[in-house]
């Protein structure tokens, strides 16, 4: 795998325990829309239009490619979660998850729960693998994986 399609895992992965917020600030974005240019010439004539704002509100959360991506991601990680050892589990949630990529490797989280530098990295290129065919990104997964 090359190195620039692992960074861009290893920042989706940093990125999961933030997405729910995301979500959110990305649904308060669409519903309350900064316009620089508001026209203040409010209450001029009437009109035979009706308007359909909860319904175009709902319309633009359910067709915003920025929210199905970050739902699209969220499921991906999550379901190659649920195929990882426990072990393996563990060190990919202290070093991704929890923060602690700051202080600590992955080969020195690994070694806590004795699990070998080659076996850690093997597993690491599955799970990245795993995620990447999840989101439909074949291309990017060498076949000797």
């Amino acid at each position: 795998m090359q190195r620039h399609v692992r960074k861009m895992v290893e920042k989706m992965l940093f990125d999961y325990p933030k997405i729910d917020e995301y979500v959110k600030q990305r649904i308060e974005e669409i519903k309350n829309p900064f316009d620089e240019f508001k026209d203040e010439n409010v209450g001029g004539g009437k009109s035979n239009k009706t308007t359909l704002a909860v319904e175009n509100l709902v319309i633009s959360i359910d067709e915003d490619k920025a929210l199905k991506a970050l739902k699209r991601q969220k499921h991906a990680i999550t379901n190659s979660i649920t195929k990882l050892s426990p072990d393996v589990f563990t060190v990919f949630k202290k070093y991704y998850f929890d923060g602690q990529v700051r202080n600590r490797t992955l080969v020195s989280l690994a070694n806590q729960y004795h699990l070998s530098k080659s076996v850690i990295y093997r597993e690491r290129d599955l799970f990245f693998a795993d995620i990447l065919k999840q989101l439909n990104l074949y291309y990017y997964v060498q076949k000797n994986l």
